[in-house]
């Protein structure tokens, strides 16, 4: 025991730390195996360690010797170095999830600026198109006279766009553009020569509302038509590829050609595709 006064509570650990380092010493004598010896001996060097270091803080600091002032300050050397180590450490880390979160964002950001100046070039090319149409228009119109009104020119009505299907290859040479609008080449998303391919690319983006537009700008297909575009006389020589009677909204084509619909219906057999006339006969099943 140490001839300096000391706490009850530190010379009752001190105490059990010699109990424990006879007993680990007489086992060691006993001991036969290697590596059991070697681990005793680890042992009785960690509890030696402890009671230096116990006897060492009963000592007043000035009493002490050289060797236990030196241990003192390398111990608590040791300690500031690990506390350093470990807060430099953390630091790297935020500094690496902060520059990993900054280049997500800024991928985000250009991602999203580089979306809005597409929109911007759509919307500018509308907007061109509108002020052409407007001017073509209004250097076609005749002015009305003054004294009697003139007879209003006769028109030939435009006949809305129906869901037909062209050849499966283009002998014209023109493209088919997939895309969401009538001109919106810039945002397209495919331009084919033979048109299934195109309607193939549309129907995998239906709900995207894409459509197929030929080079003159007109709607060739589409896989979702509104009831707004089919007049009922129209509407009623159409052809219609889909699953279920009256399912209108599942349907990926309307053709004003029944063969061209038969062929359609045939090719998506395996997903049980048939052909509806406008008042929902099944005029024609792949039976597969």
């Amino acid at each position: 025991m140490s001839e300096f006064p000391i706490d009850s509570k530190t010379e009752a650990k001190l105490i059990q730390l010699e109990r424990e380092l006879d007993y680990y010493n007489q086992v060691l004598l006993t001991e036969t195996d290697y590596k059991r010896k070697l681990s005793l001996q680890k042992k009785i060097t960690k509890i030696n360690d402890e009671i230096a270091g116990l006897k060492i803080n009963t000592i007043p600091y000035r009493q002490r010797s050289r060797a236990d002032r030196m241990y003192l300050e390398n111990k608590k050397y040791k300690m500031f170095l690990l506390c350093t180590l470990a807060v430099l450490l953390l630091l790297a880390v935020i500094c690496l999830l902060t520059a990993l979160r900054y280049n997500q964002m800024k991928g985000t950001y250009s991602n999203t600026a580089y979306q809005a100046d597409q929109y911007k070039q759509e919307i500018d090319e509308l907007n061109n198109q509108l002020e052409e149409t407007a001017q073509s228009s209004s250097q076609t119109a005749t002015p009305e006279p003054t004294l009697e009104p003139a007879p209003e020119p006769t028109v030939d009505p435009t006949p809305e766009p129906t869901q037909s299907s062209p050849s499966t290859s283009n002998t014209g040479g023109g493209l088919y553009y997939v895309q969401t609008i009538q001109g919106g080449k810039r945002v397209q998303i495919g331009a084919f020569k033979v048109y299934d391919n195109a309607s193939d690319l549309a129907y995998e983006n239906r709900y995207n509302g894409y459509k197929v537009y030929d080079e003159n700008g007109n709607c060739v297909y589409d896989p979702y038509p509104t009831a707004s575009q089919l007049s009922p006389e129209t509407g009623s020589s159409l052809y219609y590829v889909q699953k279920i009677e009256y399912g209108k909204r599942l349907q990926i084509g309307a053709f004003k050609i029944y063969d061209n619909a038969t062929k359609l219906a045939y090719e998506h057999r395996h997903e049980g595709y048939k052909v509806y006339d406008y008042d929902g006969n099944c005029v024609y099943d792949p039976g597969y």
